[in-house]
């Protein structure tokens, strides 16, 4: 997806008075909001994650996978903290 894509949820859930939590560097893995009970969150695709770190930050596969499971899916934000959803089967 793209910043403008975002962007555009973050507009809509702020006319709703909502906020959501976004993952630094990640708006090209941006899949979607949930929009269940509790407070918005922020889905990404954790295989185009692996991919913005390999292609951005230049990383090897492995040290991609590593660095999202230490860094990113392994941090604890609160109730607002992103989910990272698996696309391609492992």
């Amino acid at each position: 997806m793209s910043d403008k894509f975002v962007m555009a949820w973050i507009e809509c859930l702020k006319d709703m008075e909502l906020c959501m939590m976004t993952a630094d560097g990640f708006n090209a893995a941006f899949i979607g909001v949930t929009l269940e009970r509790g407070l918005p969150r922020a889905v990404y695709s954790y295989d185009k994650c692996i991919d913005v770190l390999m292609k951005n930050e230049r990383m090897s596969h492995e040290d991609a996978i590593d660095y999202m499971d230490y860094n990113v899916t392994g941090a604890d934000m609160g109730e607002q903290t992103p989910i990272f959803v698996r696309e391609e089967a492992i």
